[in-house]
């Protein structure tokens, strides 16, 4: 049953090309630095359909990395460092998810050559710079946090953020909905009240319609599972100026009781 599965889920893999939807990970970029297209969002994977079995206590895969880095002096430098997962247990559904960021990398790699045809000889190099973070790592559960750097020309590049939760003992990726046993309405509820809290201590920083716009440009996919809490990060310019950079918000999960699903590793 094992093998069924896993094929079927490399297959769905291979037919899934690159999409652009609300929930895509990325949501805007500077105009300072021409904006990369959305594909900067990752590619999807098979989601959840059922609760993680493995104890949340189970150590069982190990992160390494790949690394990819091109560059021509004077014109551009291309770097970039992505998640290579390892497990004895699951390796298939390991190289599965593997394979997906790869596919992801080589579409940001397609994408940068694309705009490099319009570079002028003379002005300053472009970049593309992609790193990333595992702020979780439990159950064969990961969090990692992917944080992307452009320069296109102008004043100055722009970070885009995005992250992938992956369950890498069925080979799929989880959403925010997995990470709660409550419905949609009760767990949004609590973040946008918390998240708008949090920034009524330091208005200032914020454009004078943040509350609004923490509502209106809350991307569900924008969030990583970390061991103080969930966390939600929004983009360049979402809710504030460029100076604030991307205003992430740690919900301790504490502030979740009785909300999350039993899988997730809190303390």
């Amino acid at each position: 049953m094992k093998r069924k599965l896993t094929a079927l889920l490399l297959t769905a893999l291979l037919l899934v090309t690159l999409v652009s939807c609300d929930n895509t990970a990325v949501t805007t970029s500077p105009p300072a630095s021409p904006a990369p297209p959305v594909s900067s969002a990752p590619s999807p994977l098979p989601t959840l359909s059922e609760e993680p079995s493995t104890p949340p206590d189970t150590e069982i895969v190990i992160v390494n990395y790949t690394t990819w880095a091109e560059k021509k002096e004077g014109e551009f430098d291309f770097s970039a460092m992505i998640p290579k997962l390892e497990s004895a247990e699951f390796p298939e559904n390991a190289a599965l998810i593997n394979d997906y960021f790869q596919q992801n990398l080589d579409k940001e790699r397609e994408v940068f050559y694309e705009y490099l045809k319009d570079y002028e000889e003379g002005y300053s190099p472009w970049e593309f710079v992609l790193d990333y973070y595992v702020e979780y790592n439990h159950g064969g559960i990961l969090s990692i946090l992917f944080n992307q750097y452009w320069y296109l020309g102008g004043a100055h590049g722009g970070t885009i953020l995005y992250a992938d939760t992956v369950d890498v003992t069925r080979g799929v990726r989880l959403m925010l909905e997995d990470v709660f046993k409550v419905g949609e309405e009760v767990y949004m509820e609590k973040i946008l009240d918390y998240i708008i809290a949090e920034m009524d201590k330091e208005h200032d920083m914020y454009f004078g319609d943040y509350a609004e716009l923490a509502r209106a440009t809350f991307n569900n996919m924008n969030f990583v599972l970390t061991d103080e809490g969930l966390t939600f990060f929004y983009q360049e310019y979402d809710v504030a100026p460029y100076v604030a950079g991307m205003p992430t918000f740690v919900i301790p999960y504490s502030e979740f009781s009785g909300m999350l699903a039993d899988w997730v590793v809190t303390g």
